[in-house]
């Protein structure tokens, strides 16, 4: 797989999904993002990526509300908020979109 993801960055994503829980991301440009994080999985590329739908921060269009996905290995810190979330519509179908080629964490419904 490319890159090495820090364990306390996955950990934070793993713990945002599990417990449906709004994180604040800083990428690898250093900003900043916050996301509902749905799925971490491996690309066909076999990088390991999570899916997330983006509700406030930077987006180079400034476009949000969307389906985005992040490098869990480019995502410099992540850090869970007291926020909880319920996924959005159709995550499911933008999952199989990707053609994952292993889903490492899922979110529950």
């Amino acid at each position: 797989m490319t890159g090495s993801v820090d364990k306390t960055v996955r950990h934070d994503v793993e713990h945002g999904i599990n417990q449906k829980r709004v994180l604040e991301i800083r990428y690898k440009d250093d900003r900043y993002r916050l996301v509902e994080p749905l799925y971490t999985f491996v690309s066909k590329e076999d990088v390991e990526l999570v899916l997330t739908w983006q509700v406030a921060g930077y987006h180079f269009d400034g476009q949000l509300l969307d389906f985005r996905s992040f490098h869990l290995f480019e995502i410099k810190e992540a850090k869970i908020l007291e926020s909880h979330f319920e996924p959005p519509p159709h995550h499911k179908d933008k999952l199989a979109a990707l053609e994952p080629v292993k889903v490492l964490v899922s979110i529950t419904d």
